[in-house]
């Protein structure tokens, strides 16, 4: 199981020519976990590594150990879990 920060990104500052845009908490954070239905024990690292690990799942991992992902991000992987379990 992990705890995810939901982010978005948002127009940090805009100079002549271009918007700038960063990723920026929302403040919602949200629980994604994956529960072997057969021997009952969390094995969401074991489904992140299987799916080709944060990168490709689109999670990022902060310098102070903070996970974070677009609501878009955690929709599609709540889907893919519910439709594994």
């Amino acid at each position: 199981m992990i705890t995810l920060t939901i982010i978005e990104g948002r127009v940090t500052h805009i100079d002549d020519e271009f918007e700038w845009y960063a990723p920026v908490p929302t403040g919602e954070t949200e629980v994604l976990s994956y529960i072997d239905p057969v021997t009952g024990m969390d094995e969401t690292a074991e489904f992140i590594k299987a799916n080709g690990g944060l990168d490709k799942l689109e999670i990022e991992k902060t310098s102070d150990g903070e996970y974070r992902c677009t609501r878009d991000t955690l929709n599609r992987l709540k889907a893919v879990l519910g439709a594994v379990q």
